[in-house]
């Protein structure tokens, strides 16, 4: 599955309706949903339309990941043999742990672990370790449930989950996570604040259940101007730093160090201009 997939889109994968409009939403990523979206009669209907659409894919539309059913159940097995060969960037397994992981064929899609349960944030790490594992996400409704906990709208509920997630996916050498939806899709304050507090503890996306919801949150985890002006200030203090014999350097009275390089150049990757010399005329 390719990186920098910023905006992900939820759609029930049994209204084809719904799945063309999210199609053209402009989002990243379309994630047509076989598990909570689809009532139990409408599964198979929804796995035929889900196999038609992948089908049918042309190159060049947004990357295409199905939510499966959990693999200890009889419709997660199905939606397997279903979407077997299929032409998808990869399956999203919620409640995530690895035992669930274990349950997965050996030579499944890549696979983004939904971590939604109290034991999939204490076995995260397991999760994130497993080599088909490309992307963790986090699930709040399915954790508070679990937990029992309140689902604050200043999210204090969700600082260490998400930690623990972010966490995890750094050790794992993985691209960062992908956030929980915010719920109401017409709280568009209250999604900015929730990227910008995902953002500010290592997540790199968000997932969304409205078309609406695209705009923000790709403003939130994208730099913006300052942001890539700075970063490439730091990288050219500190290579200029290393041609003078100097380990260190600094840009306006902060120091710029190894790890300072680092989160410069994460930023510029984002940009998308980490490829290409580091000048100002990238920007």
């Amino acid at each position: 599955m390719r990186e920098g997939l910023c905006t992900l889109l939820f759609v029930p994968a049994d209204d084809a309706r719904k799945v063309n409009k999210a199609l053209e939403s402009g989002a990243d990523a379309v994630i047509l949903d076989l598990e909570d979206a689809i009532a139990p009669q409408a599964k198979d209907n929804a796995r035929r339309l889900v196999r038609e659409i992948l089908d049918a894919r042309i190159e060049g539309g947004p990357a295409m990941i199905v939510r499966i059913n959990a693999p200890d159940k009889r419709w997660g097995v199905s939606d397997l043999e279903v979407l077997s060969g299929a032409a998808l960037d990869a399956i999203m397994v919620p409640k995530a742990t690895p035992r669930m992981l274990g349950l997965l064929p050996l030579t499944c899609p890549p696979v983004i672990g939904l971590v939604e349960t109290a034991e999939g944030v204490e076995e995260v790490p397991g999760v994130a370790a497993d080599p088909r594992v490309v992307r963790l996400m986090l699930g709040s409704a399915d954790l508070a449930a679990d937990v029992g906990s309140e689902l604050r709208t200043d999210e204090l509920d969700l600082l260490y989950p998400r930690s623990r997630v972010a966490m995890a996916s750094a050790a794992a050498g993985i691209e960062g996570p992908i956030d929980v939806v915010h719920l109401d899709i017409t709280d568009d304050d209250g999604l900015v604040a929730a990227s910008g507090r995902s953002r500010s503890l290592g997540f790199t996306a968000k997932a969304c259940i409205h078309p609406r919801q695209l705009g923000p949150v790709k403003d939130a985890f994208t730099p913006g101007e300052d942001d890539i002006v700075h970063a490439l200030a730091v990288v050219e203090a500190y290579e200029q730093a290393q041609i003078n014999g100097h380990g260190v350097a600094t840009v306006g009275t902060k120091l710029v160090d190894l790890p300072v390089l680092r989160r410069a150049q994460r930023t510029l990757t984002i940009s998308g201009i980490s490829a290409r010399p580091l000048t100002k005329e990238n920007l």
